[in-house]
């Protein structure tokens, strides 16, 4: 068995990389390791793993966004946010979370962990907050610069909004691609 030096997952000595992580630096696996790691399990079978609340009426409130860090045992980091009509305005905190099904306000979510807003996932974020909302004006503005009467008709409009709404499955594709890496091969090398 072999450790890994980033998140301390215990990986197999046939694999090439963690499983948990992607990296592929390991140090070997040592007893004063097996006795952390007992403790720690041991520490978290007596914890109680927490739930998230989160609340907003009309778009106003707190809520979770982005997914990012994605982890073999089914977590993941995400950022609980300030939100005025659903547009996330200041990050409160990051959580690790495991989604544990449908709940009242829109999921289930299993806290692991707590800690200051990770600020890639906050800057990813805003730039994606801002490119939503820059793009239909940019793709608007070179279709009515191309063609000053290209929004005249019902096919130009439609067309138009078809270009307006390409960008967002963007972060779904994104999730499912960064989970997929998680799953090792039959072969124990890694997804690219």
């Amino acid at each position: 068995m072999r450790k890994c030096t980033y998140c301390g997952r215990l990986n197999e000595d046939e694999v090439t990389y963690c499983v948990g992580c992607g990296q592929d630096e390991f140090r070997p696996y040592t007893e004063a390791d097996r006795l952390g790691d007992e403790r720690r399990m041991y520490e978290a079978s007596r914890k109680p793993e927490t739930s998230i609340l989160t609340f907003n009426l009309q778009g106003i409130g707190t809520t979770l966004y982005g997914q990012r860090d994605f982890r073999a045992d089914g977590t993941y980091l995400t950022t609980m946010w300030l939100v005025f009509f659903f547009v996330p305005l200041i990050p409160v905190r990051s959580l690790r979370v495991r989604y544990q099904g449908p709940g009242a306000q829109g999921g289930n979510y299993a806290v692991v962990e707590e800690r200051f807003p990770q600020w890639k996932q906050v800057l990813y974020t805003y730039a994606y907050v801002a490119f939503l909302a820059g793009w239909p004006y940019l793709a608007g503005s070179t279709a009515f610069s191309f063609s000053p009467d290209a929004l005249d008709t019902v096919l130009g409009v439609t067309l138009l909004f078809i270009v307006c709404i390409m960008p967002v499955p963007a972060p779904w594709i994104l999730r499912c691609a960064a989970t997929r890496r998680l799953q090792p091969r039959l072969d124990g090398t890694r997804r690219v």
